[in-house]
C-alpha cells in the first residue's frame, strides 16, 4: 500500500473515483491536469482536488523527500503546509481527503496530521462561516454602493436581512419582493425562492420571511427596488457567485478589513445576529431553512462575530446611518 501511494503521488497521478488524473513533469513541476467526465463531479471540485496535490508533489521533489510509512508522510503533509503561511487550513483538508482517496486505509494512520489540521481549523475558521457584523455590513454596502454597484449594495443587504444563500439573492427578481404596506402591523416582508426554477437547495420552491423588528430597515430596501427596477428584472446586474465574491473581496480590502468576507458571510451574520438577540435556536433554523442542525451550528459563531475587530470610525458611520437610514443611505 504504501508503495503504490509513494508510486502514485511521485507520478503525479491522483485519482479520484477514476476520474481524475494529473501528471508532473520529470523535473517536479506541476503539470498538466487532464479532467475525466463524471456526472457527480463538478469542476470546482476538479481544481481544489488537484491543487493542493500538484504542489505537494513539488514540494517532495525538492526536497527529495521518499516517506517510507504513513506516520512519515503526515509529518512531511504538515511541514509542506506550514512552509507557506498564507495557506488556509482548507488546502491542508482537500489534500489529505485527495492522499486517502487514493488509499482509503490511510483514514487512521495519520493522527499526527489530523491532529494538526483540527488545531488549525480552531485558529483559523473558514471564511464560509465568519459572520459579517450589522455595523461592517452597512460599511461594506455603502462602498460597493460608492464604487458604482449600487444594486449588489442592495442585494447584500437582503441577503443578511433575510438569512439568503448567495445564490438565492442574486437569482432573485422584483417580482419576487412581497413588501407590507406602509403602517401594517398585519403583514411581513417576505421574498419568494426558486419559481423560476427547479426550486431552492431544498428541490423546491420557498419563501423567507423578513423580521421588522429586527432590522427595520428592511422595509426601505424593499421600496427602493420596487421603485428602481421595471417587473421580471433581476435585483442584481452580478450573475455568478464568484463574481459576488470578487466585488465583496476588493471592497473589504479598500475599507483595509482583513480577513475579507465570503458570499456566505451575511447569511452567517444574519443567525449570529439572530442569536445574539435572543432568537431561539430552531427559529433560526426553521427561518433560514437549514435542514440540518449542524450546518446551522457551524455558521453561529457569537463570540467571533461580537471580536471581529471593528475600526471605531466604522461603528459611528453604521450608528450614524442606522439612526435615520431613509434619509442617509444613497438610492439607487
Amino acid at each position: 500500500s504504501l508503495g503504490l501511494l509513494a508510486a502514485a503521488f511521485h507520478r503525479g497521478r491522483v485519482v479520484r473515483r477514476g476520474t481524475l488524473e494529473g501528471t508532473v513533469s520529470a523535473a517536479g513541476q506541476p503539470g498538466h491536469v487532464r479532467p475525466h467526465a463524471h456526472a457527480g463531479l463538478e469542476a470546482v471540485d476538479q481544481d481544489n482536488l488537484l491543487q493542493g496535490t500538484s504542489a505537494f508533489v513539488h514540494f517532495l521533489a525538492v526536497h527529495d523527500a521518499d516517506p517510507q510509512c504513513p506516520q512519515e508522510l503526515g509529518r512531511w503533509v504538515v511541514r509542506w503546509w506550514k512552509d507557506d503561511e498564507h495557506r488556509h487550513p482548507g488546502t491542508l483538508e482537500r489534500l489529505v481527503a485527495s492522499m486517502e482517496r487514493v488509499l482509503p486505509q490511510l483514514k487512521s494512520r495519520m493522527p499526527y496530521t489530523r491532529a494538526h489540521l483540527a488545531r488549525a481549523r480552531m485558529r483559523h475558521p473558514t471564511n464560509h462561516t465568519r459572520p459579517m457584523p450589522l455595523a461592517l455590513l452597512i460599511v461594506i454596502a455603502l462602498q460597493l454602493h460608492g464604487m458604482g454597484y449600487p444594486r449588489v449594495a442592495g442585494v447584500l443587504l437582503l441577503q443578511w436581512a433575510f438569512g439568503l444563500r448567495p445564490g438565492e439573492a442574486l437569482s432573485s427578481i422584483v417580482d419576487d419582493l412581497v413588501v407590507p404596506r406602509r403602517g401594517a402591523r398585519d403583514t411581513v416582508p417576505v421574498i419568494m425562492l426558486g419559481r423560476r426554477s427547479h426550486g431552492t437547495k431544498a428541490g423546491r420552491p420557498q419563501f423567507a420571511l423578513g423580521d421588522l423588528a429586527l432590522t427595520p430597515w428592511l422595509d426601505i430596501v424593499l421600496r427602493r427596488f420596487l421603485a428602481a427596477t421595471g417587473r421580471h428584472a433581476q435585483l442584481s446586474a452580478v450573475a455568478t457567485v464568484n463574481e459576488y465574491g470578487r466585488l465583496l473581496a476588493k471592497a473589504c480590502r479598500q475599507l483595509a478589513i482583513d480577513p475579507v468576507f465570503s458570499p456566505h458571510s451575511p447569511r452567517a451574520g444574519w443567525a449570529t445576529y439572530c442569536r445574539h438577540h435572543g432568537i431561539v435556536f430552531q427559529e433560526i433554523l426553521e427561518r433560514g431553512r437549514w435542514t440540518n442542525p449542524a450546518s446551522l451550528r457551524g455558521y453561529i459563531d457569537i463570540v467571533g462575530s461580537m471580536h471581529t475587530p471593528i475600526p471605531s470610525r466604522y461603528e459611528e458611520i453604521a450608528t450614524w446611518m442606522l439612526g435615520d437610514f431613509e434619509a442617509r443611505f444613497p438610492t439607487w
